[in-house]
């Protein structure tokens, strides 16, 4: 009985997880660890994940059950603790806290590449960043604690024992209730994001929080949106506090919520609706957990070692950056003279072109035939009666004789107009 409860127990803390700090912890580079004994306590009820199947490269296969795992020390008050060895007991013999340096295992943890990968999962996983933007960052509608518990331990123990975790067989349950194929996909999910192109690193004791603001120095003017600002920093997002009653905007002029201020893009003091001149000074804060950089490895009273959890302890470093940006009045505009237009000359009507008339054939003359010419007539002159019993006299003779000439006149003018 008592050899079975040994194993339950070897089973349970099999599986030690180690919690983190928030999203991008940094160590402080000044800070060392100095081994020390440290402390191991059982996982409540919230901090368990689920059975899981897990076969490595040459076929080994085990279940284990992922935990989160409490730890303290003479040091620091507080902590989390993911395992880096599945195929280890654990021992709860005085562990012993180090740094990486103390590592005594032989897997893959003693590389540098998957010490620095191992540490972002611990920092960028639950714990350290709430179930809720955990879910969002891996792509699913919902996470819970045993869901996060279950992908962050898997993840590690891919990384530092090369085991591969089978997501179908959760629903099986061996013995136990099965786990739904929505909680299963979700543990996927996640733990694949961890593992994915996001995961560049972090070194044992190069992340701590820093940002700097660079403010634009060039002339700028009222009722403009006076910048770029750009802001750079070890988070995504940072708070900034901005004098005078001003906002922050984008280039497109949409406001930025000052307790949530993107990094790396072009930002700008919105003083459109002022036209005097004025400045205002822009502090920005960035806060990050801290990684204590520190692994605890209990001793054992059969082994060299029992199982070794990475320690991230629940603190946070802070980083402030100031900027100064000035602008000037909004000048006034200088009315330009307008010239006085002459005025126009009365544009005429345009009259409608006539239809050009068809032309009216000319009719062609029918020749007519010259009469030949008559043959003049010849009139006689009338011989006038003898009146007997009177004498003739010389006004006869003259009256006779302009009648003769007239005669003769008229016969030459119709000669003339026959010819």
């Amino acid at each position: 009985m008592k050899k079975n409860l040994r194993r339950i127990l070897a089973m349970i803390v099999a599986m030690l997880v180690l919690g983190a700090a928030p999203a991008q912890a940094a160590p402080t580079t000044d800070e060392a660890v100095t081994p020390h004994i440290g402390q191991i306590a059982f996982p409540n009820g919230d901090d368990l994940g689920y059975r899981m199947l897990y076969t490595s490269d040459g076929g080994t296969s085990i279940i284990s059950q992922p935990n989160l795992f409490e730890v303290k020390s003479e040091q620091i008050d507080f902590y989390r603790a993911y395992c880096l060895e599945i195929f280890y007991n654990p021992a709860f013999v005085r562990p012993i806290v180090t740094g990486w340096d103390g590592y005594r295992g032989t897997n893959a943890f003693t590389d540098p590449k998957v010490q620095r990968k191992v540490a972002w999962i611990v920092q960028n996983s639950f714990p350290t960043t709430s179930l809720s933007a955990l879910a969002a960052k891996a792509g699913v509608s919902r996470l819970t604690r045993a869901e996060a518990i279950t992908a962050t331990q898997s993840a590690i123990w891919t990384l530092t024992d090369n085991v591969k975790p089978h997501f179908d067989a959760m629903t099986y349950g061996y013995g136990r209730p099965a786990v739904s194929r929505s909680s299963a996909s979700n543990v996927k999910k996640l733990y694949a994001y961890l593992l994915g192109e996001k995961n560049v690193g972090l070194g044992e004791k190069q992340l701590r929080a820093a940002i700097e603001i660079t403010a634009d120095g060039g002339e700028h003017v009222a009722g403009t949106l006076v910048g770029p600002i750009r802001i750079s920093s070890t988070e995504d997002k940072v708070s900034i506090k901005i004098e005078g009653g001003f906002g922050l905007v984008d280039k497109n002029g949409t406001a930025i919520d000052e307790n949530a201020v993107p990094t790396g893009i072009d930002l700008f003091v919105d003083a459109r609706n002022t036209e005097d001149k004025g400045s205002v000074s822009l502090t920005g804060t960035a806060s990050v957990a801290t990684h204590f950089g520190a692994i605890m490895t209990p001793t054992s009273l059969h082994a060299d070692h029992g199982q070794t959890l990475i320690v991230v302890r629940e603190d946070s470093d802070r980083a402030v950056a100031r900027a100064v940006i000035s602008w000037g009045k909004k000048p006034v505009p200088t009315p330009t003279p307008t010239k006085t237009p002459e005025k126009p000359a009365p544009t005429p009507t345009p009259t409608k072109t006539p239809d050009k008339p068809v032309p009216t054939p000319t009719p062609t003359p029918t020749p007519t035939k010259t009469p030949e010419k008559p043959a003049p007539t010849q009139t006689e002159t009338p011989q006038p009666a003898e009146k007997p019993g009177l004498a003739r006299t010389g006004a006869d003779t003259a009256a006779l004789a302009f009648a003769a000439v007239s005669l003769l006149a008229g016969g030459l003018l119709l000669r003339r107009k026959w010819a």
